[in-house]
């Protein structure tokens, strides 16, 4: 019975170490699995890390390329509002004619009433000299039947003489003396009479010659105001044609940023894909526009010959300008880096500005036979190493100063360039 126990502990004793090592192994197993688990997950955050910077570079780049979109746009929003602020400063300067234009009705206006008080005045005038004429012709009137008195008077004493015949001899003194009174009175009034005539007539001159004074007056002012009318008129013509001439400047002006923009953006909407891919890029400053090729999509290494994708984009790029070429010309510019060319190079292209006019000439070659646009508005230049945009130091630098700039550009730069 006891062994039989002492047989089952063993049993069971013996059952219990395979289980614990059992356990003991799928222990280790699991420690195991955790370890390689840990291992992956580090190896996955590893992977995850890089591949967000990546993404977050990308997007960096993503988001310079769009925020240079929305300053483009910006940019020509700007321009909008200031040719509708233009717009609004010619309408006030219409209102201003406008105001001076009825300024000077109220100065014809006015000129009209100082003319009609001018009549008044000389109505007054004459008038008063109608008065002073009834005045003098009262006193001649008076006059005259004071002499006619005198003369009764004498044809009285007269009668006297008839009648007192006998007193003539006694009134004989008498009668000398009535006859010098009489005379001295006929005299004054004789005197008196001639010089109411005389006043009468100065008078009647006087009339006459104001008379012409107020003609030649009005048409003194008649001829001032005409004279003051063709002078302002002429101002206002003056002024009229000269606001009109800057409001056609700045019209062209704008039309001409308005061009550029429009440009720029079918460029920008048509090489979305090569913007964001940084191997072409766009810059706009006023009147000029430049599309810059990284020399890679356009030419192999050490060669002048465009390739097929630089085709491509080539024609792209001048079926857009080709659109805008009213008043201006595309100027092609070669550009390369600092190296020095190789030896097998230097039997072909003795030196980098060699290559980058060759590479220009191709390019203004093809513009001309294939997107046909007219040679006189294309013109190529080469400025080898000499014009860099970056560091020639350093690979990146380098791959940035070899490219190709098609610049449209207005036709008097290319009259500076020739001269």
């Amino acid at each position: 019975m006891v062994e039989d126990l002492q047989g089952a502990f063993a049993t069971q004793e013996q059952d219990w170490a395979s289980e614990k090592q059992a356990l003991q192994a799928q222990v280790q197993q699991a420690a195991d699995q955790d370890a390689t688990i840990a291992q992956l997950e580090q190896q996955l955050a590893q992977a995850q890390d890089g591949q967000n910077k990546e993404i977050q570079r990308l997007s960096e780049q993503l988001a310079t390329v769009r925020q240079q979109l929305r300053e483009r746009v910006n940019e020509l929003s700007t321009l909008r509002q200031e040719h509708a602020t233009e717009v609004e400063d010619w309408q006030a300067a219409q209102q201003d004619r406008a105001s001076e234009k009825q300024a000077l009705q109220a100065q014809v206006q006015q000129a009209a009433d100082q003319d009609a008080t001018l009549k008044q005045t000389l109505a007054q005038a004459q008038e008063g000299q109608g008065e002073e004429i009834q005045r003098l012709s009262g006193q001649l009137a008076a006059a005259r039947q004071q002499l006619r008195e005198r003369v009764r008077e004498l044809s009285s004493l007269k009668q006297d003489f008839v009648r007192q015949s006998s007193e003539l001899n006694e009134s004989r003194a008498n009668e000398s003396m009535l006859n010098a009174n009489l005379q001295s009175q006929e005299e004054e009034s004789r005197k008196q009479q001639e010089a109411h005539q005389k006043a009468l007539a100065d008078l009647q001159e006087s009339i006459q010659g104001e008379n012409l004074e107020k003609e030649r007056l009005q048409k003194r002012l008649q001829q001032e105001l005409e004279r003051s009318k063709q002078e302002y008129q002429n101002q206002l013509d003056l002024l009229g044609e000269k606001k009109q001439k800057e409001l056609e400047k700045k019209d062209q002006e704008l039309q001409k940023f308005r061009s550029i923009a429009e440009t720029y953006q079918n460029l920008a909407q048509d090489l979305e894909k090569e913007i964001e891919q940084q191997t072409v890029t766009l810059d706009q400053f006023k009147e000029k526009l430049t599309v810059t090729l990284v020399n890679k999509i356009v030419f192999s290494t050490g060669s002048a010959k465009i390739n097929a994708n630089g085709l491509k984009i080539l024609t792209r790029v001048a079926e857009v300008l080709k659109d805008h070429l009213e008043g201006r010309v595309i100027r092609v510019e070669g550009h390369t880096d600092s190296q020095i060319i190789g030896p097998d190079l230097q039997k072909i292209y003795p030196s980098n500005w060699h290559l980058s006019v060759i590479r220009a000439v191709n390019v203004v070659r093809y513009l001309e036979d294939v997107v046909k646009i007219p040679p006189e508005k294309l013109y190529a230049v080469g400025f080898g190493p000499y014009h860099p945009v970056a560091d020639n130091e350093t690979e990146a630098g380098r791959a940035l100063n070899r490219r190709i700039e098609i610049v449209l550009t207005p036709e008097f730069e290319r009259s500076m360039h020739e001269e």
